[in-house]
């Protein structure tokens, strides 16, 4: 019997050695990858640029980065490209206006630190400051800029709803572990008093990952568990008019995505018209709440609308029902965040 124990005690011991060494290995894979961008801070000057290539550099370094493509802007005017540094690629984010680019870029540094040790929901942002010609354009200036991480073969939440929500094309992905994670989300940024305020199906990314994701509600509530959620990720993008210890700066309720998603899946019902109309009537009257006086959370309510596209999706370990998702509807609208969240949290497992 004694030797028994000691040889499982050895092989323990083992295993523990193992355990380490791989996460040595992915520490310094992460602070790799953390410090590519490193010395470009601050002032960023752009000394060449040409129809594709452009030399990036500030006082210590200079970085050669292709220009591979500029692949989409915000409403007001930002330019996103597509870069690549030594066969990597990377996001370049270059604002035009200064003011919502230090909100965006604040509430972004805020996000990455809050899933740092967690799943990271939202893409890492590397570097960030002042970069004073605008690539291609060649538009002088001071203008921000953010340097991201590009997501890879991933697609828009609104693409997978259409295509699944009336015949199941992709039987690989559950609705139901993707509605985990944005509830997870948003119950986590809201609990550190963050709001995204522009939370919408083409503002939520999926991606495949190659390790099944495990989701630590604990972090929000001790009482709440862990839950494994499959192998399809989401990555929450666009910060700009995420707030922080303050309610979103506007009317949220009308999100012209999760509307047009509901009419495609014909699901548009009497109540999503009438907010439609009330919202129309509050702008024509120049009522428009500009306060955020709402009591409900509009992070959360829209998060029951995309639930609602969710559960259209067949799926035989979707878990969400019609009535599940009034009853959570129910308690966005009658309760505080905490227990909203917890009525919810409850409702989902």
């Amino acid at each position: 019997m004694t030797k028994g124990r000691n040889n499982k005690n050895k092989t323990h011991k083992i295993k523990t050695k193992k355990t380490k060494k791989k996460k040595t290995k992915k520490t310094k894979e992460t602070k790799l990858k953390s410090n590519f961008f490193k010395n470009i801070r601050n002032n960023l000057k752009t000394s060449h640029i040409s129809s594709g290539k452009a030399i990036l550099d500030n006082k210590e370094d200079k970085y050669s980065i292709n220009l591979i493509h500029k692949f989409g802007g915000g409403k007001s005017g930002d330019l996103v490209y597509l870069i690549e540094k030594d066969h990597k690629k990377y996001v370049l984010k270059v604002f035009k206006k200064k003011k919502e680019s230090k909100n965006e870029i604040t509430i972004h540094t805020k996000m990455n630190k809050l899933f740092e040790n967690d799943i990271p929901l939202v893409p890492i942002i590397y570097s960030f400051g002042i970069i004073d010609t605008i690539p291609f354009i060649n538009q002088k200036g001071k203008f921000n800029y953010m340097i991201l991480e590009f997501i890879g073969g991933s697609y828009e939440i609104s693409d997978y709803i259409r295509e699944n929500c009336k015949t199941n094309h992709t039987n690989k992905i559950n609705p139901y572990y993707l509605g985990l994670q944005l509830f997870y989300y948003l119950a986590k940024i809201g609990s550190n008093n963050l709001n995204h305020c522009d939370i919408h199906t083409k503002n939520i990314m999926v991606i495949k990952v190659k390790k099944t994701i495990e989701l630590d509600f604990s972090n929000i509530d001790k009482s709440f568990q862990k839950k494994k959620v499959g192998k399809y990720q989401l990555k929450i993008i666009d910060f700009g008019l995420s707030t922080h210890n303050k309610s979103c700066p506007k009317n949220r309720r009308v999100i012209m995505p999760v509307l047009q998603d509901l009419y495609k899946c014909r699901l548009l019902g009497t109540r999503d018209i009438n907010h439609i109309s009330k919202e129309i009537r509050s702008i024509v009257s120049s009522k428009l709440n500009t306060k955020g006086s709402y009591t409900i959370n509009e992070d959360l309510y829209i998060f029951i609308k995309i639930l609602r596209l969710l559960c259209a999706i067949k799926h035989k370990g979707n878990r969400l029902t019609n009535q599940k998702i009034e009853i959570m509807r129910i308690a966005v609208k009658s309760y505080k965040f905490k227990e909203a969240i917890y009525e919810i949290y409850h409702t989902l497992m």
